[in-house]
């Protein structure tokens, strides 16, 4: 009986602890109940990201390219020691980052700017990350209807129909992709996580809701800006030829900010 007794505490006390562990959150901000708990989950058994109930995941932040790249870098178990001692412009072989780093640029995943810098402080776009994982990964496929935003001419555009093809990029609930928006760190886990498993890829998308509009109901003629960026005027006529690049389709921003000085921005 003395045994028996034993037996079932320890019983108990094992089950709780497992209770315990299951129903405690991933992230202060990634409950049970959040949307893509299954995909951070996954890729913590995976050892891609690290759970700690204590912290936050920051779901909505603007992921970084060392941060992405640290994530690519242990999905595919590349080892980051014994590669070629590459030399960056804005970081240091004794930066922490240094090693992951160098291992993604050596793998021809990421490269630097056309000065030379690996930016691993910096946010990256959707479009971007869609190059990243299909040279990563080494992706192939076509689709019959592109995201209606993304135009052929892009240098993303390519990447982000092979994603699309293989349920791994999903868009709005108007067939965009928003090319040139950052990527967040849940939006970026969660194309990782369709990477790497392909039972995420089953899962619907479920579009963000269309924002209610104050405005009360008018007869007047609507016109939608085919473009992702623009700037607007308050009467017609008045734009430069230093602007011409910010009205173009496809827009360049990039292009139109560096062509004026000072006084013109």
């Amino acid at each position: 009986m003395k045994r028996l007794l034993v037996f079932i505490t320890a019983f108990i006390v094992l089950f709780s602890t497992f209770s315990t562990v299951s129903a405690a959150p991933l992230f202060k901000d990634v409950g049970d109940t959040y949307s893509a708990k299954a995909e951070l989950d996954f890729l913590a058994t995976k050892g891609i990201i690290k759970g700690d109930p204590t912290k936050n995941f920051d779901v909505n932040k603007e992921i970084t390219r060392l941060e992405a790249a640290e994530m690519i870098i242990k999905s595919l178990g590349l080892d980051t020691t014994n590669r070629s001692a590459l030399i960056f412009t804005d970081i240091t072989p004794d930066h922490a980052g240094y090693p992951i780093i160098a291992a993604i640029v050596d793998e021809g995943i990421m490269k630097t700017d056309e000065n030379g810098a690996f930016n691993p402080d910096a946010p990256f776009t959707r479009g971007a990350s869609a190059v990243f994982l299909v040279r990563a990964f080494d992706f192939k496929g076509t689709v019959k209807t592109p995201f209606v935003d993304v135009l052929a001419n892009y240098w993303v555009s390519e990447s982000i129909n092979i994603l699309q093809a293989n349920k791994i990029a999903t868009g709005y609930s108007d067939n965009t992709y928003k090319p040139l928006a950052n990527i967040t760190k849940v939006d970026f886990a969660i194309q990782l996580a369709r990477t790497l498993n392909p039972d995420f890829r089953k899962v619907p998308f479920t579009p963000i809701p269309e924002a209610v509009s104050c405005e009360k109901p008018s007869k007047t003629k609507k016109v939608k800006v085919n473009v992702q960026v623009t700037s607007l005027w308050h009467k017609p006529g008045i734009d430069r030829a230093v602007d011409r690049a910010s009205i173009n389709k496809p827009v360049d921003i990039s292009k139109w900010m560096k062509s004026m000085n000072l006084s013109q921005k």
